[in-house]
């Protein structure tokens, strides 16, 4: 089986692949909570589009029409990594976060940016 590159919010279920702010995201929206509809890539588009700072061709192609299916809103790029907050550490913060962020040019341009904070400076110090 295929891992997804791409899951709703509500099918987040497994830190390991899409992260806690993502999983956390599905609880409340199990709750009943009014979370608004999205999408989250998981570790396997992360790691299939470690070509530098482009996207693979499936991980644009997945998010481009998973954005598209939302409706193309304007939506919030950020991080869920699998080890940002862990009882020893906490990344929380420091990664880059886009907010707002409209039309498939800015989202795969976002998304970009927001893998390449994961080795900036500040989150290596």
């Amino acid at each position: 089986m295929t891992e997804p590159l791409v899951l709703p919010l509500d099918e987040a279920r497994d830190t390991a692949v899409v992260g806690g702010k993502a999983v956390n995201l599905a609880r409340l929206i199990d709750g009943g909570l009014p979370v608004p509809p999205g999408f989250v890539l998981t570790t396997h588009a992360y790691r299939q589009s470690q070509e530098g700072d482009q996207l693979s061709p499936e991980v644009t192609e997945a998010l481009t029409k998973a954005y598209q299916e939302l409706g193309e809103p304007p939506v919030a790029v950020r991080s869920s990594a699998t080890a940002e907050d862990r009882p020893d550490a906490s990344m929380a913060g420091q990664y880059e976060t886009f907010l707002s962020v409209t039309g498939t040019e800015e989202l795969l341009s976002a998304v970009r940016r927001c893998w390449a904070s994961l080795n900036s400076a500040r989150t290596q110090a």
